[in-house]
């Protein structure tokens, strides 16, 4: 349920929740930067570029902590996560291009920022100057450039984490290599783990192929009723002797270990898939084969 208060009404800072919701409800990405290289002049292609490397500088940090990936360089621009890094990075770069190009605007935004963080530069400045045993009054100008200048790369770390929560990053990449596409990854280096990866469990290859496990080993599932026999009720155990020597020797009709592996997981409910992830098979399109002719057998058994 919407409220009438906005963000910006709060008292206090809206915490990642909130924010998440707001974005949810007021999709900035579908904004366009003002920005065209054709038209711009010199200085505000200069100042755009700049931002741009600010930007993917201060985006890559963030990749790092928040993701553990200091780049996105193994993915393909079409990437869901690419898509939004370039989406940020072309508004971020358009906006500051404006304001640091327009004298006016850009004292304004100037004297805004210094007013709401008049207090974190305050203790930043007094933080400096305990430290070289000052008093605020006493630095330099130098000095106060140098505070300014690291409180302002603090102060983009602290909000470029936010955005990236904000905007899901960790989560959206998750999801693209968990049920990623072939297209998200790029083709180039041999060392694109990602892509690597990707192939191996799309192949199903994490498990050697070959690597079979041992009838004994699959005695442990919990067999569901095949349809090999009549159905019997739980409080008659010669049904149910008779029903398990009826599936013992349908197992023997169907004379290949393999094909009792597949026939038990597929009993107790797996996909091709899962079958083929946990029996060793590259694709799971194999697995269907043998269920085919597995069936042809059942069809046959019951016939005998």
């Amino acid at each position: 349920m919407k409220t009438d208060v906005t963000l910006l009404e709060k008292d206090s800072a809206p915490t990642i929740a909130e924010l998440k919701a707001f974005f949810r409800d007021h999709d900035f990405s579908t904004q366009v930067s003002k920005y065209d290289p054709m038209v711009a002049t010199d200085e505000q292609n200069r100042v755009y570029i700049k931002a741009k490397k600010h930007f993917l500088s201060s985006w890559n940090k963030q990749m790092k902590l928040l993701t553990g990936k200091g780049s996105l360089i193994n993915f393909t621009s079409n990437a869901p996560v690419r898509c939004l890094e370039k989406a940020n990075e072309n508004l971020v770069a358009g906006v500051v291009m404006e304001i640091l190009t327009d004298e006016t605007l850009c004292e304004r935004i100037i004297d805004s920022m210094l007013t709401a963080l008049k207090g974190d530069i305050t203790a930043a400045l007094e933080k400096y100057a305990k430290a070289h045993n000052k008093t605020v009054e006493e630095l330099t100008e130098a000095e106060f450039a140098l505070v300014f200048d690291q409180f302002a790369d603090l102060f983009l770390s602290v909000m470029m984490n936010k955005l990236m929560q904000v905007e899901s990053v960790p989560e959206i990449l998750g999801v693209s290599k968990e049920i990623g596409a072939h297209e998200d990854f790029a083709t180039t280096a041999n060392t694109n783990f990602d892509k690597v990866d990707f192939n191996r469990q799309w192949d199903h290859t994490r498990t050697r192929v070959g690597e079979l496990e041992s009838l004994d080993q699959m005695e442990d599932i919990e067999h569901k009723t095949p349809e090999l026999a009549t159905e019997f009720s739980d409080e008659d155990p010669q049904a149910h002797l008779e029903m398990v020597e009826t599936i013992k020797e349908f197992y023997a009709f169907l004379g290949d270990e393999t094909d009792v592996k597949i026939f038990k997981l597929k009993a107790n409910g797996y996909t091709q898939k899962q079958i083929a992830e946990r029996l060793g098979f590259k694709t799971h399109s194999a697995v269907g084969k043998h269920l085919k002719k597995i069936e042809e057998k059942r069809i046959a058994f019951l016939k005998s």
